[in-house]
């Protein structure tokens, strides 16, 4: 069984040394070998070196029964930038998620990011991404600057990466007006997004925290569509998802380095068994990204298959 943690977040040095120079927020100050990255209002974000160390984060993936990891910037956009400039750095940023999946295949698997702001360098960077660099997925922070992300302007997007056949993972946001990604996911429902690109598939962080009010809200089709991972449940709430969404809907995730990359592993251990249990930590990601066919994965989990038997943590 190959464990996939698909919320994991390695920072990157270009995105916060790109934020140094600036002079209104957010900013980026350098501190002791890191940065604290600054928001409006008084936000203040320590970035220790070990949040853009790939090494140390595997290594302490994989002594946690982490095989596999899918990274993204999280919270940290660049839709607070001129839409030439935000579409210069995503680039450079994306190229560098697919260098360090080019360095450690199989077990490293990065996801783009866009900027939202500007649907033509959005489409531009999202095909540079997928088509040039090969990533697997797409990054969408909850709003764009406390605008929706579902805006009529921003529907030609959604079509490209339905046409692309990518999955979208929400991440909520602090640069902007907060609104988080179940919010996030209710207005790709509601506006009509998911129902106008039946191909879109969606994994929501915070679905899984709340899937019974949501399902009343979302018919079947759509619903099918949405994924939840595990980094905010609880044992009750890991069974409410079971029972409303299926574990077919469930991604195994840590939100490491913010929490330990084995913080879930035993709360699914204990509650699912099985299939269900092999769905949750690998393969429903597997299917999600479409890593059947990469032949660095199938390393991976021939490799994995071979190891001794894991005990529940």
């Amino acid at each position: 069984m190959v464990v996939v943690d698909c919320q994991v977040h390695l920072h990157t040095r270009t995105y916060f040394e790109a934020h140094v120079e600036r002079v209104e927020p957010p900013w980026a100050e350098r501190a002791n070998g890191g940065y604290v990255f600054r928001t409006a209002g008084g936000g203040r974000s320590p970035i220790p070196s070990s949040h853009y160390e790939i090494e140390a984060h595997l290594e302490r993936c994989a002594a946690h029964g982490i095989d596999v990891v899918v990274s993204t910037m999280g919270r940290f956009n660049v839709h607070h930038l001129p839409a030439s400039r935000a579409r210069e750095l995503a680039m450079r940023l994306n190229e560098e998620q697919a260098e360090l999946g080019r360095s450690h295949p199989g077990r490293y698997y990065g996801l783009a990011l866009l900027p939202m702001q500007d649907t033509r360098a959005a489409i531009e960077t999202l095909d540079h991404a997928v088509r040039a660099l090969g990533l697997r997925g797409v990054c969408i922070c909850s709003n764009v600057n406390g605008e929706s992300i579902a805006t009529p302007d921003r529907e030609p997007v959604y079509r490209r990466i339905g046409e692309l056949g990518i999955p979208i993972f929400l991440h909520p946001t602090a640069l902007g007006a907060g609104v988080d990604s179940a919010i996030a996911a209710l207005d790709l429902v509601l506006s009509g997004v998911l129902d106008r690109h039946p191909t879109l598939r969606v994994v929501d962080p915070c679905l899984g925290a709340a899937p019974a009010d949501l399902a009343r809200e979302i018919d079947g089709d759509q619903l099918r569509r949405l994924y939840a991972d595990t980094a905010r449940l609880g044992a009750g709430a890991l069974r409410t998802a079971v029972e409303v969404l299926g574990p077919e809907q469930l991604l195994y995730a840590s939100h490491y380095p913010n929490r330990e990359p084995g913080a879930g592993l035993g709360l699914v251990h204990a509650e699912l068994r099985g299939e269900a249990r092999d769905q949750v930590f690998g393969a429903n990601a597997a299917a999600l990204l479409g890593l059947a066919a990469d032949s660095d994965f199938a390393a991976v989990r021939v490799q994995t298959s071979r190891a001794s038997p894991r005990r529940p943590p």
